[in-house]
């Protein structure tokens, strides 16, 4: 049997360029990735939807139910039927009080904050899967109304009002298709 080392030789060097183009990609994703590794919308510290919370975050895997739609959309295809789902998860109300800031009299806060609450529907159209979410990502409100008077600022008569109220909200909300792309 005769070996012929020109075709061995040309199947050693397709394999060497795709191994050195694999780690070119790879390289240049672990370069880049650290930039993309976090965002205001990462979810590895917030639990969206009862089935998540359940199984600890564990979830995007399986995401066969409507809060699916938030971790891995393609895997509502794999619901078993129409599905309605609605949860809620906290509320937190946070005062801080900072004794002796100006005048000796202290500085105060109030922050009311409710972290998310989820509602979604999966529907069977056809081969199809819709799924519609809506999240109430995040909700705070700070409100804060002070007053400081009856001291001097190098001789001076001076007061001090600090009055504002700040809520801010994310609202998330969407639309998944889902569907095989074969029968098999």
């Amino acid at each position: 049997m005769k070996i012929n080392k020109s075709k061995i030789n040309g199947k050693i060097k397709n394999i060497t360029g795709l191994i050195i183009l694999f780690i070119f990609l790879t390289g240049a994703n672990i370069l880049f990735a650290g930039g993309l590794s976090t965002s205001d919308f990462n979810y590895i510290n917030d639990l969206i939807g009862g089935r998540a919370t359940g199984l600890g975050g564990a979830y995007t895997a399986i995401s066969d139910d409507p809060s699916g739609a938030y971790y891995n959309p393609a895997g509502i295809v794999f619901a078993f039927d129409n599905q309605i789902s609605l949860s809620v998860n906290s509320y937190k109300n946070k005062y801080i009080e900072i004794s002796d800031v100006i005048a000796e009299k202290p500085y105060t806060q109030n922050i009311e904050s409710f972290y998310p609450s989820f509602f979604g529907v999966v529907q069977t159209l056809g081969k199809l899967k819709v799924g519609i979410t809506i999240i109430n990502y995040h909700n705070e409100i700070l409100d804060q109304d002070e007053y400081f008077s009856g001291f001097s600022i190098d001789s001076y008569p001076a007061t001090f009002n600090i009055n504002y109220n700040i809520t801010d909200n994310t609202l998330l909300g969407g639309i998944t298709i889902a569907g095989f792309a074969t029968d098999s």
